[in-house]
């Protein structure tokens, strides 16, 4: 990573932290609260906008509508001869997980990933590339998430890019093995909320891409629980505010980057 990609990678982890809700709406009620003494009437606007941000996002309506702003939709993958492999991109490791002896272990939304390429693989007969680095120095999640095809599936991955640390990153560095080999079209596999950013990311790289989304959100259905809130919503609001960020970032800011 170069140092101007590194200033801008930070920048977008510090933008990411203070503007992705709900932490935006926690700072706006904690600035309200130090801003009592000073001034009532702002605190009090502050502290409310904050309360009600986080009620309003953890209402599974809204949390449904988010993701559907954003998702690709999940749809049945058909064999494609234009398609030459299959991509699986990282999303976080569990670092000496006692149930496994102390290995690594792949976090929920990968194992969601990697299970839904072992199922591609079946169906689609591609070889698999499985992209991740890591932030602490130990396994890369790219070389994880090849253990775990091989020791729970029994396949084996034919490219490794443990490298990369963003999104961005995935795809440059992934495009650089593909087409050392002639690959021109890939199938790429995330959650349905990543694929959007993601995808325009491959593409960029002069692949092909056939969007394979898992995990996506059933339809809303006007009800009555749709209004209660509920911490499960909280955390999709949280996942959809962060990628239609995320994507905003990428195109007014990274294309200012170079590859």
């Amino acid at each position: 990573m170069s140092l101007t990609e590194t200033a801008w990678w930070l920048m977008g982890k510090a933008f990411g932290i203070l503007i992705v809700p709900p932490f935006s709406f926690l700072i706006l009620a904690l600035t309200g609260s130090f801003l009592y003494q000073c001034s009532p009437r702002v605190a009090q606007c502050l502290i409310r906008a904050g309360l009600w941000g986080i009620l309003v996002l953890s209402l599974p309506h809204v949390s449904k509508a988010l993701m559907a702003f954003i998702e690709v939709p999940c749809v049945s993958i058909t064999p494609d001869p234009d398609m030459d492999a299959i991509v699986v991109l990282g999303g976080g490791v569990r670092l000496n997980a006692p149930e496994y002896g102390g290995d690594v272990a792949l976090r929920p939304l990968v194992l969601e990933r990697v299970r839904y390429a072992a199922r591609l693989h079946q169906i689609l007969d591609l070889p698999i590339l499985v992209s991740g680095g890591t932030a602490s120095g130990t396994v890369s999640e790219a070389r994880a998430m090849g253990e775990f095809l091989e020791k729970d599936y029994g396949i084996r991955v034919r490219w490794e890019e443990g490298l990369s640390k963003t999104t961005r990153q995935n795809a440059t560095l992934s495009a650089a093995l593909l087409k050392k080999e002639g690959v021109k079209g890939v199938v790429l596999v995330s959650q349905g909320w990543h694929l959007r950013r993601a995808a325009r990311e491959f593409e960029r790289q002069g692949l092909k891409v056939q969007a394979a989304g898992t995990g996506c959100e059933t339809p809303a259905e006007v009800d009555v629980e749709g209004f209660v809130p509920d911490i499960w919503a909280l955390v999709r609001s949280y996942e959809a505010s962060h990628e239609i960020l995320g994507f905003l970032w990428y195109s007014l800011i990274y294309r200012w980057v170079s590859d």
